[in-house]
């Protein structure tokens, strides 16, 4: 008996495995998470800073629009469309009272995610998202026009991090780059041949790039990806954070919060569609994870307020044209009652001498069982491996 219940356990997780696969990542809570609402505005799906999208002059907007995938997939996702100068996503953490608690959040590990669309490129240091002066966190651009950067023959347009750090010997001892202030991961030569896999180029713009950056502590290094995939390592050893003279109570996306000057979204227009704030450290498979999903969300329609997936909007339900044409031409009911005269009883006679019924009836269960192959999918499959259990029962009692 314990055999069979052994062989059924076995067979029926092997099954479970099959048909409901797990996931290979689960991406963690994130600390701030930006959300859409219906009436245009943003807020914090996370419900640990106010996200609000500014617009001095009202260009921008927040609206449901054509986004084009890496792969050249177009959908329409809702989105922050930012055009114009000072137009930004802002974070604020209202939770952060004192630049001492700005510092402990940091410290134990954070994460930077953005999914946006670049229109063109940058010839000049532009921040994308965060706010660091001599400190903070930043993820920006580091662009830089041909010639202006020893070996530069080419322009260049390297996504780069920095952390602001209280030890430049920890970084620079374990092999990292620092100018004393800033930990940084990406190329320290901004060359034409040295930013290939973290630079924006050509064939990115106008697509949305999903960036994630990152502080991990326990590795004691920062590291960026680039549409999934890990592209830079930059060893910190063993140091700290150091907020510098960044404001510790606000982050924001289209220019670095804590030096305005910097701003992406003077030179060229931005849509974000995603971003988030961790306060861990995401894995490798992790940012996977969070990459497949913004792309299935955009794909799907999901990334928007609750109930307002496309198909809602297209007017579907509001023009049921075939309602009424087919509802006001009955004309089924004048012919086929004044034909079919009940004059001609025929069925009397053949009724009882020829119970033709006995075959079609026999005949019909078959025409059944297409039905359910079509209608139920995978239903049969899942019958057939349960008939496979019942079997494997069965023939272990018989042992």
């Amino acid at each position: 008996m314990k055999r069979t219940i052994l062989t059924v356990a076995i067979i029926a997780m092997l099954v479970s495995l099959f048909v409901f696969p797990t996931s290979a990542a689960e991406v963690p809570a994130p600390y701030a998470d930006l959300a859409f609402n219906a009436d245009g505005t943003l807020y914090d799906a996370a419900g640990n800073t106010e996200i609000s999208f500014v617009s001095p002059n009202g260009a921008g907007k927040v609206s449901k629009m054509e986004v084009t995938l890496d792969d050249g997939q177009v959908h329409n996702a809702w989105a922050a469309r930012l055009t114009e100068a000072f137009e930004i996503i802002e974070f604020y953490f209202p939770k952060f009272e004192t630049q001492e608690q700005y510092v402990e959040f940091a410290n134990k590990g954070f994460t930077l995610e953005l999914y946006a669309a670049y229109d063109a490129h940058v010839e000049e240091t532009s921040g994308l998202f965060g706010s660091n002066s001599s400190g903070g966190i930043g993820l920006l651009v580091r662009g830089r026009a041909a010639g202006a950067y020893e070996d530069a023959l080419e322009p260049s347009h390297q996504i780069m991090f920095q952390m602001g750090i209280n030890d430049k010997e920890a970084v620079t001892n374990a092999g990292g780059w620092t100018n004393g202030t800033y930990a940084y991961v990406g190329d320290n030569k901004l060359g034409s041949g040295n930013v290939t896999d973290t630079e924006l180029l050509d064939e990115h713009l106008g697509k949305l790039v999903h960036i994630v950056a990152l502080y991990d502590p326990a590795a004691q290094e920062l590291r960026m990806y680039f549409n999934g995939v890990h592209v830079q390592t930059g060893p910190v050893g063993a140091n700290t954070f150091r907020p510098g003279k960044a404001d510790f109570s606000i982050m924001t996306v289209g220019h670095n919060a804590s030096a305005t000057g910097e701003s992406y979204v003077e030179h060229s227009p931005i849509t974000v569609t995603e971003a988030r704030i961790y306060d861990c450290a995401l894995s490798t498979e992790q940012v996977f994870a969070a990459y497949t999903k913004c792309r299935e969300d955009i794909i799907l329609g999901k990334n928007g307020p609750e109930g307002d997936a496309p198909v809602t909007e297209a007017p579907v339900t509001e023009a049921p044209v075939t309602e009424a044409p087919v509802t006001e031409a009955p004309v089924t009911e004048a012919p086929v009652t004044e034909a079919p005269a009940t004059e001609a009883p025929v069925t009397e006679a053949p009724t009882t001498d020829a119970p033709v019924t006995e075959a079609p009836t026999t005949d019909a269960p078959t025409t059944e069982a297409p039905k359910d192959d079509k209608g139920c999918g995978g239903v049969i499959g899942i019958g057939a491996i349960v008939a496979i259990l019942g079997t494997a029962v069965v023939l272990k009692k018989r042992d």
